[in-house]
């Protein structure tokens, strides 16, 4: 993807949720349920923000093992699948978790981490 992705510390981003028409879950009409891509285990989704049914991000934390570094998650929907996208870990960061997104344009996503002073 030759877009834009940037991740900010300490800054805090309001989501916009995007909600697709979609078969009833629990009696709830409009909602679906889609499993969202995990590389490890402590999957923790913090927002979603996406411009179109075919253009949302959800970022927050994964470990890979209990009681390890937890590790940036971003993913973006691009209609059919999530797909995991690579995000990068401040410096001196061993614990990192994306907070917020805000997704602006199909190729300009935003994402906050809050960030850990020793």
């Amino acid at each position: 993807m030759a877009g834009r992705k940037r991740v900010f510390a300490g800054l805090a981003v309001t989501a916009l949720i995007m909600l697709t028409p979609g078969p009833a879950v629990a009696g709830t009409p409009g909602w679906e349920t889609l499993p969202t891509p995990s590389p490890g285990t402590g999957h923790n989704v913090s927002d979603v923000s996406g411009t179109s049914g075919g253009d949302v991000w959800t970022v927050g934390q994964y470990e890979v093992k209990a009681h390890v570094p937890r590790y940036a998650l971003a993913a973006h929907w691009d209609g059919a699948r999530w797909r995991n996208v690579e995000a990068p870990r401040p410096v001196d960061q061993d614990y990192v978790d994306l907070a917020g997104v805000a997704a602006i344009a199909p190729d300009d996503a935003w994402a906050a981490t809050p960030i850990r002073t020793p």
